[in-house]
């Protein structure tokens, strides 16, 4: 499992690279709520930033720096970095392609974005997010939380 959590992270890197002139920071304060609680999101926003900078400018000589990077995700738990390409962007958040899985990110400040953008922001999972498809399904997908009301 940890080994595809790696594979993937990888991916992300060679995926973001692609894109690099389109990413898009999504900055949020250092505290924010989420869930009735106060949570520092400091270190997350640095990190998050760090991460975005390296890979807007990014060479195949910079794959170490980003991997090390990306592999400090479990020094800001329960806080995670999300990477990924806009989908969608809905009235309550957005719903973001990390590779071929969507997810909602709730609360996510939307005013300058659109879609088949690349953001990078730091959110908290808060488990399932339901939804329906244009043709009428039903989806549920991973959800997390931005933490800051619009």
């Amino acid at each position: 499992m940890k080994s595809l959590a790696i594979l993937i992270s990888i991916c992300a890197l060679v995926a973001c690279r692609c894109f690099a002139e389109d990413i898009v920071l999504v900055p949020g304060p250092d505290k924010r709520a989420v869930g009735g609680k106060w949570v520092d999101f400091t270190a997350a926003n640095r990190w998050a930033k760090e991460y975005a900078d390296l890979l807007s400018h990014a060479y195949p000589s910079d794959d170490e720096k980003l991997r090390s990077i990306w592999q400090k995700k479990s020094q800001y738990a329960p806080i995670e970095l999300i990477s990924g390409k806009i989908s969608q962007i809905t009235e309550y958040g957005l719903i973001v392609d990390m590779l071929g899985s969507l997810i909602f990110i709730a609360r996510a400040p939307t005013a300058s974005l659109v879609d088949d953008q690349w953001v990078i922001l730091a959110a908290v999972p808060i488990g399932p997010y339901r939804y329906s498809t244009v043709l009428g399904a039903t989806k549920t997908i991973k959800a997390y939380d931005f933490g800051v009301d619009k």
